[in-house]
């Protein structure tokens, strides 16, 4: 009872940050399209912007067209992923609050709940490390990557996040706790990609895979190696053809740090859909309070990337310990399965 009241105001509060995530995000778009029309008049002695631009040089019309043209596709994706969310989400009037519609809170089960969790959950099905990370780029370059003849079109969600993120952990809680991905309490365990069939309990070729990822920043292990193993991830996004969705791991515990800034930066770069996740909510010290404090902080800070359109407008919170906030992951994770090809942005089609 006592988590409960903990959590009781998430729901509410997450309402008026998705609006302002929204309403921050549109503004920002079009403060950057005045910016450009500023530029050019400022430039050219505050002449009328749009015959500063016929004056222009060739070279400098097609560089500003260009940018032009980034905002428009990125408010474009933007819209949709907000059209996304309002899509799998209703207000319940009576509870206050937000939550999924059934049928995707039951597309996730389906991949991830069994009977008989042990034999049917989660199973590590391949890996690829620094070493072999090539051999996956090279498949996938000439559509003759062996392991994936093995399932064909079977979709894939990444979790990314820093080593002590609860990467690990998280993946187990959508396990229903059965243990399939090593947890340690010394970060660094993770140090290849591994990838992890989720069978759907219905339907049996049905399937997808969530890959598990070497955490960022502190890990007992070689600074050489560290980068070794950022640019296997980033090789892996890169070529990733069936990845739909990023999972980005927050430690809600300490909060967004200057290295989650930094892979968000990076993200941006590969124009798939990431969804931040902030995990061990339940450790959060100082009641109710903090709680919200960290989720607007978060949610103020990822603006910039929510405007450009490949971050979901939504901040999803999850405890794993007590699988708070696991089934709606669950059914963000099974609709990812389930979309034929994603770009940013794009509005969820259950097949």
């Amino acid at each position: 009872m006592a988590l409960k009241r903990f959590f009781q105001p998430l729901n509410t509060l997450q309402r008026p940050l998705f609006h302002r995530a929204f309403s921050t995000a549109v503004q920002s778009q079009d403060d950057t399209l005045s910016d450009v029309n500023q530029v050019v008049t400022i430039e050219h002695g505050g002449q009328n912007a749009v015959q500063a631009f016929q004056n222009l040089p060739l070279e400098k019309k097609e560089e500003l067209k260009h940018k032009l043209v980034l905002r428009k596709e990125a408010l474009k994706d933007l819209e949709a992923q907000y059209s996304r969310m309002h899509h799998m989400v209703e207000f319940n009037m009576e509870s206050s609050q937000i939550e999924y519609l059934p049928k995707y809170i039951q597309t996730g089960a389906n991949y991830f709940v069994h009977k008989n969790q042990k034999e049917q959950g989660l199973k590590l099905v391949h890996s690829i490390d620094q070493w072999n990370i090539e051999k996956y780029v090279e498949g996938v370059k000439n559509d003759d990557y062996d392991f994936y003849d093995k399932y064909p079109g079977c979709k894939e969600v990444v979790v990314l996040g820093s080593s002590n993120s609860g990467k690990s952990t998280l993946i187990n809680a959508l396990n229903m706790g059965s243990e399939a991905a090593y947890t340690a309490k010394r970060p660094g365990k993770t140090q290849a990609l591994n990838f992890y069939l989720a069978q759907h309990s219905v339907n049996k070729r049905k399937q997808g895979f969530i890959v598990d990822s070497p955490g960022y920043g502190y890990v007992f292990a070689p600074v050489n190696i560290k980068k070794k193993w950022q640019k296997m991830v980033y090789k892996y996004l890169g070529y990733g053809v069936r990845l739909n969705l990023i999972i980005l791991c927050i430690n809600g515990h300490i909060g967004l740090k200057q290295n989650d800034l930094s892979m968000l930066e990076d993200l941006q770069h590969f124009r798939k859909p990431v969804q931040v996740v902030l995990t061990k909510v339940d450790k959060i010290t100082g009641g109710q309070g903090e709680l919200v404090r960290v989720t607007t902080e978060t949610s103020r800070h990822i603006q910039k990337y929510v405007a450009k359109g490949f971050v979901n407008p939504e901040i999803h919170l999850t405890c794993a310990e007590h699988f708070f906030g696991v089934k709606e992951l669950r059914a963000r994770i099974g609709v990812a399965f389930e979309e034929s090809d994603v770009r940013a942005g794009r509005i969820p089609r259950i097949r």
